[in-house]
Formats: C-alpha cells, sequence, structure tokens
C-alpha cells in the first residue's frame, strides 16, 4: 500500500532529523553516532530498531505536540523471570520538566498489570536529571536503590542500580 510506505518514510525522516539533532550527551547514553548525511543517519536508525530482534528489548519513539522528543525502551526483558529494565532519553530542551517521570511511572504500571514483577533502572552516577527524576520514582512507586556498578560501560563511569519489587498484593 503506497500510502503505508509513504507513511513509514515520513517516520523515518522524523525519527532520522530527532536522531541528527541529539546532543552529545544523549549520544553517549543511546551508542548513537549520527552522521550528516541521510544515508549514514538512516542506517543508524535501522541498526537502533534492529536491536529488537532478540525479543530482549523494545523501543518507542516519544512525541510532545507532534515533535519527537526521545526514546523509551524497555530492555533485559526475561518473560520466564518476569522481569525487564526501563530507560528514557529526552531531547536537551526537554530534561528536567518532569516528563520523564510521567512517563516512567506510565510504563511501570503498564508493566506490572502485564505481570512484570522486578524493573530495574541503571543510571550514571554523573546523570544528574536522571537521579533527580529516580528521586520522585522512589517517593511515587517504591523504587530503591540496590547499589553501584563500577565502570559499568567499560568506559571508567559508575552506575547506580535501582529497583522496584512488586508485591503480590500491587499486580491486582
Amino acid at each position: 500500500n503506497l500510502r503505508d510506505a509513504m507513511n513509514d518514510i515520513d517516520k523515518q525522516i522524523e525519527i532520522t532529523n530527532y536522531f541528527r539533532s541529539m546532543d552529545e550527551l544523549f549520544n553517549k547514553y543511546l551508542g548513537i553516532n549520527i552522521k550528516n548525511s541521510y544515508n549514514e543517519a538512516s542506517s543508524e536508525v535501522e541498526r537502533i530498531l534492529a536491536r529488537e530482534v532478540d525479543g530482549t528489548r523494545k523501543y518507542f519513539m516519544v512525541k510532545h505536540k507532534d515533535k519527537l522528543i526521545g526514546i523509551f525502551y524497555v530492555y533485559g526483558y526475561r518473560q520466564d523471570y518476569n522481569k525487564c529494565n526501563l530507560a528514557l532519553g529526552l531531547s536537551k530542551e526537554y530534561r528536567g520538566k518532569g516528563i520523564a517521570n510521567i512517563l516512567m511511572e506510565y510504563m511501570c504500571k503498564q508493566l506490572i498489570t502485564h505481570g512484570i514483577t522486578r524493573i530495574g533502572l541503571e543510571i550514571e552516577s554523573d546523570n544528574i536529571y536522571s537521579l533527580k527524576s529516580v528521586t520522585k520514582l522512589q517517593s511515587n512507586l517504591g523504587f530503591e536503590r540496590e547499589g553501584i556498578s563500577r565502570n559499568h560501560y567499560g568506559i571508567g563511569r559508575d552506575c547506580i542500580i535501582y529497583s522496584l519489587i512488586v508485591k503480590k498484593q500491587e499486580r491486582s
């Protein structure tokens, strides 16, 4: 269908333009390195979305007023253990505005209703926006700090690990 193909092209252009406009910090967290040409940017988008094939991760684009402002993903999903991890990256101009908390709380509640009993977060120790956000998640949902993973990505940065363990009565 030509209309579906055009919608897919428009979506890819929007995604590509968004990735091109991301700042260095966001590039670092997602491992994205968008080049200047459309073909290189499109290949990068395809590489990211191809990560979904193993069934342990799913990516979602975050929009605000028809503008692409971030990427949200579930990863480390293990159906046999009812667990997963969440990550969210927002464009620089949307950080620190409470959007992350709204999205994280909504997604956590959705995952809990679908049987997930452990939700993990990994936050780099110098990511001030995420550390501020997790404080609200601790009080609103019950996330707890588990510890620190030293040199988590092999580049000398530590990561603070948080989790939400869902009790049986919270699932119903």
